[in-house]
């Protein structure tokens, strides 16, 4: 097996939607297109998303598959927001993206844009009071009053002049707004528009500061006909950045709508029918384990594993591929035993899948010291041992997997009401008298998970 690398190298402004498209992203593209190829007012998208749920492989090549693709005359233009926010500003570097994308075309156009920007970019004058009077006290020397006087003249020059920056700012972003409207009206064969779309990714791991700025410039001074935004966002912690700059009172969800017209999401489920529909977890995992030709006697059980604890727990697309990768690292006696013990893989999947899904209970697992809440809060509920629905088969996977971690709890009373499953317990564990269960975990976790465990057991 080998690892899967952490991002997929895509070129931008060249890279569209493959042809095996397993997660059938170009749907969504053509939807994403079709709404925007129909907009002239300014419009803000925000492609909501769990980080790890695949966003910034989609707007990476969307912004190729928009034109390419989904016949759209407008200019694309990409925006890393994590890689801008140790800038103070975030108007400099969205002028810079759009500079890059039109170095041969309209040079006129982004000169002018380029120069208004640095003029509402100009730094206001501040005068302090202290500066003012030199911090003199009321009844003041006869040098402290002409220093006083004359500093007094100084700040009305100092004010005519920070009035007149002012309104030099607010003309600024005028003939700012007046050339995008002139960029975006310009007509194309056909005697279209030709619109113009950021793409700002990764806004939700910026600064506070950096990504509330963001969109007031986005707000101020990009709201003209034809210039759109989608941004990939995870927008419960964007709530956050608003509740870290203005007070936990606020009404985060509330403020964000002054900014955002549109929230969508990547769907969950693949299906072209309804009753067949598929996790694109699930799916992408079977693409990543073909991929690592994962073993079928791990293949099989593992993917049970995770579309149980998907059913509960959020499970993201960088955790299946974080999943895959820490089970790559394991030993090879795992995936050369194929009578490997059901039991011992059940511990190794549920310590692995715990600590990148619910690093809460890691530990916890690790010391066999779960409680059976926190199992139902892993697995979704106890399972059954018999179930009337035929469709429940998953209930009585559930119930295995449950009853062996309250085997190895040493929570015996549990058990002890069907003496048959604490012997099949025994059986799938290779374990038979005084053991101690409890070590079991962080044993195997030492024998096929740790690498540089060398020593003892």
């Amino acid at each position: 097996m080998g690892i899967i690398p952490n991002e997929d190298l895509i070129e931008l402004y060249s890279d569209a939607f493959d042809d095996e498209d397993i997660l059938e992203r170009k749907k969504v593209s053509s939807a994403l297109s079709a709404i925007l190829n129909r907009m002239e007012n300014p419009v803000v998208i925000a492609l909501d998303g769990e980080w790890g749920s695949g966003k910034t492989y989609f707007l990476k090549r969307w912004v190729t598959a928009h034109t390419t693709e989904n016949s759209s005359d407008a200019l694309t233009v990409y925006f890393d927001a994590f890689a801008n926010d140790c800038l103070d500003d975030p108007l400099p570097g969205l002028v810079s993206a759009l500079n890059d994308r039109m170095k041969t075309q309209n040079g006129v156009n982004i000169k002018r844009l380029k120069t208004a920007a640095f003029k509402a970019l100009k730094p206001i004058l501040k005068i302090g009071l202290r500066t003012v009077t030199f911090g003199a006290k009321e009844e003041l020397d006869e040098l402290g009053d002409v220093a006083a006087e004359a500093s007094r003249d100084e700040a009305l020059i100092g004010l005519d002049k920070f009035w007149d920056e002012q309104s030099a700012r607010i003309d600024a972003i005028r003939e700012f707004k007046k050339t995008l409207e002139d960029m975006t009206t310009t007509k194309k064969e056909g005697g279209n528009p030709s619109p113009l779309i950021f793409v700002v990714d990764e806004l939700d791991r910026c600064r506070p500061d950096y990504a509330l700025s963001l969109l007031e410039i986005i707000k101020h001074f990009f709201s003209v006909p034809n210039v759109h935004f989608v941004l990939g966002v995870n927008m419960n912690a964007l709530e956050l950045s608003v509740k870290s700059r203005y007070g936990s009172e606020i009404d985060a969800k509330a403020y964000l709508k002054k900014f955002v017209q549109i929230t969508t999401k990547l769907p969950e489920d693949i299906s072209p029918q309804i009753y067949s529909k598929k996790p694109t977890q699930l799916v992408y995992f079977d693409r990543l384990c073909k991929d690592v030709d994962l073993p079928e006697h791990i293949y099989s059980p593992l993917r049970e594993n995770v579309q149980i604890v998907s059913t509960c727990n959020t499970v993201t697309l960088r955790d299946i591929q974080d999943i895959i990768n820490h089970l790559s690292l394991a030993k090879e006696d795992l995936f050369n035993d194929k009578n490997f013990s059901i039991g011992k893989m059940y511990v190794i999947f549920d310590l692995i899948i715990s600590k990148i899904v619910r690093p809460d209970l890691y530990l916890k697992f690790l010391s066999a010291n779960i409680s059976p809440n926190e199992l139902v809060s892993y697995f979704g509920s106890e399972g059954e041992w018999y179930s009337a629905n035929p469709s429940s088969q998953m209930e009585r996977k559930i119930y295995f997997r449950y009853q062996a971690w309250i085997f190895l709890t040493g929570n015996d009373a549990l058990l002890e009401e069907n003496p048959q499953l604490h012997s099949h317990m025994q059986k799938i564990f290779d374990v038979f008298g005084d053991e101690d269960l409890n070590a079991m975990p962080e044993m195997i976790h030492n024998r096929y998970l740790n690498q540089f465990h060398f020593y003892g057991t």
